[in-house]
């Protein structure tokens, strides 16, 4: 079956311009594509024409069995995550204010550089920091903690700082020209193997106040993600805020700014709570090999570990 050219994720100046030139369907300019970028750049027109591959089931599992995996130098939460945070997947965290989020996403920043270190390749973790909240003492503070855990490694706290770029957008249209541009850099070749947003919904329900408009720009946020995701193996992690909501029998709860829609759209969901100062407990609210099960850890000076286990004589 002939697919049309109006189908194509092109402009529609590029559509009307190949419907002049009596190019009617994909297949019409598939062979020879720079017809295509008389109209749109080379990256573009790849992109348009690029039909999906089929795999069997065996090749998507091992696939999966080769991404590898993120550690957080917590093993309790290593295991929530099923095995460390995955590669080529994304992974929401929300919960109220001093729930453990942010801290989360520096030690999964600084654990990836310790990574890096140690086995000698190239990668760079990309935070957006939409709160403008990035603590650069905080993350000396857990270099130094990884340094405690690996003793006999000397960790260069300019080098693994170098390792983190943070950029701040302000509104909703700078993030997302901010992870396009992004995009584009993976393409050409960009080491980046994790993206972190904290937070996404911040800058949406600042600055959007209509539901319908936070519903496209949620989506197309997503969007870019996904093909990031899929394309380049990258381990993503979106950080959310906690609202009030109103559930089908019209009683007040909480959840994700995000809503149901990021819910679909994300392959894992962890909700954190505070307890104590310093103890955690995060909850799974979507994974898809492990139940719906609370773990509870500590966040301290040093980094996020598992609980201390204080005996008596």
């Amino acid at each position: 079956m002939l697919q049309p050219i109006s189908t194509l994720a092109l402009p529609n100046s590029a559509i009307s311009g190949l419907l002049k030139d009596r190019y009617i369907f994909m297949e019409d300019i598939i062979t020879t594509p720079e017809k295509l970028t008389k109209y749109v750049t080379s990256l573009v027109s790849r992109e348009a024409l690029e039909i999906p591959q089929t795999h069997s089931a065996l090749d998507v599992w091992q696939k999966e069995m080769e991404v590898g995996s993120i550690s957080t130098c917590c093993k309790i939460l290593d295991d929530t995550f099923d095995g460390g945070l995955q590669r080529g997947s994304i992974t929401e965290l929300f919960g109220a204010p001093g729930s453990g989020k942010t801290q989360i996403c520096f030690q999964i920043s600084i654990m990836e550089q310790l990574n890096i270190c140690l086995n000698n390749f190239d990668g760079q973790v990309f935070y957006f920091d939409t709160r403008h909240q990035t603590s650069l003492l905080r993350l000396k503070d857990l270099i130094l903690g990884c340094q405690s855990v690996q003793k006999d490694q000397r960790l260069n706290i300019d080098d693994m700082m170098k390792g983190i770029t943070v950029v701040s957008p302000f509104t909703p249209n700078e993030l997302l020209s901010a992870i396009t541009n992004l995009k584009r850099d993976l393409v050409g070749g960009s080491k980046v193997s994790v993206i972190i947003l904290d937070s996404l919904s911040y800058p949406i329900q600042c600055c959007l106040e209509d539901s319908w408009q936070r519903t496209q720009v949620y989506f197309r946020i997503l969007d870019e993600l996904h093909a990031i995701v899929s394309k380049f193996n990258v381990a993503v992690i979106i950080v959310n805020e906690l609202v009030t909501q109103i559930d089908d029998e019209g009683k007040v709860c909480f959840g994700s700014a995000g809503g149901q829609l990021l819910a679909h759209l994300v392959h894992r969901r962890l909700t954190l709570v505070r307890l104590t100062d310093t103890k955690f407990a995060a909850h799974i609210l979507k994974h898809s090999t492990l139940p719906q099960v609370s773990v509870v850890f500590e966040i301290i000076s040093t980094g996020v570990r598992d609980v201390s286990k204080v005996t008596t004589s």
